[in-house]
């Protein structure tokens, strides 16, 4: 008897059922395709943002050495003058959008690897650099104006506004006109910085003061 008739006699039936190779198949073979399948939906979300985010800086003529990514909503930009990008910049929000603004002729520089989250606000209307690796947390507000005259004898002026390399700037903080934050320095929650910090220090409190100092190498990266 050949070997067709075999099979459509129902000798070897069970070797054409399909799938019946799955139950044959070890179970941490399936555990890769099925943990990406339920990854898929985010990966496709920020594949969609990705994209949207790098049409709308080039259209706003934004220069970056790599497109930020972005978990949650785009941040808003609206960039009349120049924002710069670093390279590996992250944006995470999801319940209130970052806003980077940036006025006629200010500039707006974002280090390498910069984090934001949720709710971030920076308005340049001179000058704002962030340095590399700093983390910036909800809400806070970074401005190089005060926007009024504060008084008939201190009228409005905009100021250059530094931020150093590894930064960490809490919740809620606001960094104000002029200010220099040194290099891997620690701005505590709810902090209103209206003075300089030194490098490698930690400031809290309204209006923002040193209450220690720590030592670490000059290129130490805080995770």
């Amino acid at each position: 008897m050949s070997r067709l008739a075999e099979v459509l006699r129902g000798n070897q039936l069970r070797r054409l059922q399909p799938w019946s190779w799955i139950g044959r198949v070890p179970s941490h073979a399936l555990s890769l395709p099925i943990a990406y399948a339920r990854q898929l939906p985010e990966r496709l979300a920020q594949g969609f943002n990705h994209a949207r985010l790098r049409a709308r800086l080039r259209m706003q003529h934004v220069q970056y050495a790599s497109v930020p990514t972005v978990r949650g909503p785009l941040p808003d930009l609206v960039v009349e003058g120049r924002l710069t990008f670093g390279t590996g910049c992250r944006f995470r929000s999801f319940r209130t959008k970052t806003v980077l603004t940036v006025y006629p002729g200010a500039h707006l520089e974002i280090g390498d690897n910069v984090g934001m989250n949720d709710g971030v606000n920076i308005c340049a209307t001179k000058r704002i650099v962030i340095g590399a690796y700093t983390r910036i947390a909800d809400m806070v507000f970074i401005y190089d104006t005060y926007f009024h005259d504060v008084s008939p004898d201190r009228t409005l002026e905009a100021k250059d506004v530094i931020i150093g390399r590894n930064v960490w700037i809490g919740a809620r903080a606001t960094i104000l006109p002029g200010v220099r934050i040194g290099d891997h320095s620690v701005v505590g929650a709810g902090a209103v910085v209206t003075k300089d910090i030194p490098p490698k220090a930690i400031a809290v409190g309204s209006p923002a003061t040193v209450v220690r100092t720590f030592e670490c190498p000059d290129d130490w990266i805080r995770k």
